[in-house]
């Protein structure tokens, strides 16, 4: 290749006006990663010769190169504008706003690059990649799928459709993928970790017990694998050993805050409200810009009846994963118990038709109602509620309702039910 730039660069002494040595000259340039003298080559061929459409794409790939965005797409669509059905250059577009996490647009150019050239394997490949990249599993599980057919052996390939299937909630197919990476490479210590993950997310629990200890056999000093050994354990209700394997995870890798804050869970389900203390703190510390850290902090403040504290962290954890409903019907909650009815009616109102069918938003949303006289919208609400959970609290605040509408025979059917199950109810029989 030496050999070649120096026939070429003497070449260019003779004739420099010569687009196609400029322009094969700039190609090589590029090829070795030479951005800078690829580009000099790359304009000048153009100057030289503005029809030479392969130019314009690879002076494109050298602007990308150096991150010059800006100046690789007006040279892509320049290329587009001498060939308009181009499936290299549309594809090269996708990727320019891949490389910028504009995945949408990149969606848009890979569906053109894929109309000119339906049999680029690479193009699929990327289209796949964009559609996981966007979180649109089901449409990069289509592509990836058919990709497979004709490149069975692309490992990479097959961990993002298992990573597919795992999103979708298709941990059966999961395994079955896993199971054939595995044949092919039954040492793999990483493809036996995501078998035992999906184990635990069909529920098999003791299979994937199996797997981890056989592991932590192999990796005596992976803090992620006793991290998720002690996940799987607190699934099997096995909490002490739970704790005694967060605390080998945790000796391990002292700066991970989520380790801390499941050992703080288990704390606070044995209402050890010190120990949990200590933990959630640790935690918060630590890893402060992660959602559930945040909201499992905002739990324990909650449950401790610090509501400003608990409410600060529902916020941050809004905040980082705005899309979650059920961290909003949480801090709802929270407002409730803190007497701030308005903001909580602000915060659960609007999910309402997100998750019409959460029986703790329908719940919590009666109790606004019913503390704001609105006896009508909080017997609907309810009554959706204890469709879906029955429940004595749910019973007892709608036979409230009937009370203050004066429909007191539903009031009293419904008290009667509360004192078939609890008879020494008290409060029941007042009413």
């Amino acid at each position: 290749v030496d050999q070649a730039i120096n026939l070429l660069l003497e070449a260019v002494k003779i004739d420099d006006a010569n687009a196609n040595i400029v322009y094969i000259l700039g190609t090589i340039f590029m090829s070795r990663g030479q951005f800078a003298e690829a580009l000099s080559c790359l304009e000048k061929s153009i100057i030289l010769n503005p029809e030479e459409v392969q130019a314009y794409n690879n002076l494109g790939t050298c602007y990308m190169a150096v991150k010059n965005y800006d100046k690789a797409l007006e040279a892509f669509k320049n290329s587009i504008e001498l060939v308009p059905n181009n499936g290299i250059t549309y594809s090269n577009i996708a990727t320019l706003y891949q490389m910028n996490n504009n995945i949408q647009e990149a969606i848009k150019y890979y569906q053109k690059s894929l109309e000119v050239a339906p049999n680029n394997i690479f193009t699929q490949i990327n289209f796949a990649n964009a559609y996981f990249g966007a979180k649109k599993y089901s449409e990069a599980m289509e592509i990836y799928e058919q990709i497979i057919k004709i490149a069975p052996k692309n490992e990479e390939l097959r961990n993002n459709l298992i990573m597919c299937y795992i999103a979708l909630g298709l941990s059966e197919k999961a395994l079955s993928e896993v199971d054939q990476l595995i044949i092919k490479n039954p040492e793999s210590l990483t493809l036996s970790f995501q078998k035992a993950q999906i184990l635990t997310t069909l529920k098999r629990y003791k299979d994937a017990y199996k797997i981890y200890l056989d592991l932590i056999k192999t990796k005596k000093n992976s803090s992620v694998i006793y991290h998720n050994m002690g996940l799987l354990n607190v699934k099997m209700e096995n909490y002490d050993e739970a704790l005694d394997f967060f605390k080998k995870a945790l000796s391990l890798n002292p700066d991970n805050g989520s380790i801390n804050k499941d050992i703080g869970v288990i704390y606070l389900m044995r209402h050890q409200m010190d120990y949990a203390q200590i933990e959630f703190d640790q935690s918060i510390q630590k890893n402060s810009n992660k959602w559930d850290i945040c909201f499992e902090y905002a739990n324990f403040s909650y449950l401790s009846g610090k509501f400003d504290t608990a409410l600060q962290y529902y916020s941050k954890a809004i905040e980082l994963r705005p899309l979650d409903a059920s961290l909003k019907v949480a801090k709802g909650i929270c407002l409730i118990a803190a007497n701030r009815l308005d903001e909580a009616f602000a915060t659960l109102e609007p999910i309402l038709f997100e998750k019409g069918n959460d029986p703790a938003l329908l719940y919590n949303l009666g109790r606004i109602y019913y503390a704001k006289n609105e006896y009508d919208n909080a017997i609907n609400a309810l009554k959706k509620a204890y469709a879906l959970v029955p429940s004595v609290e749910i019973v007892h605040i709608l036979a409230m309702c009937y009370k203050q509408k004066e429909m007191y025979v539903e009031a009293i059917e419904l008290l009667g039910k509360i004192l078939e199950k609890y008879p020494m109810n008290h409060i029941a029989w007042l009413e």
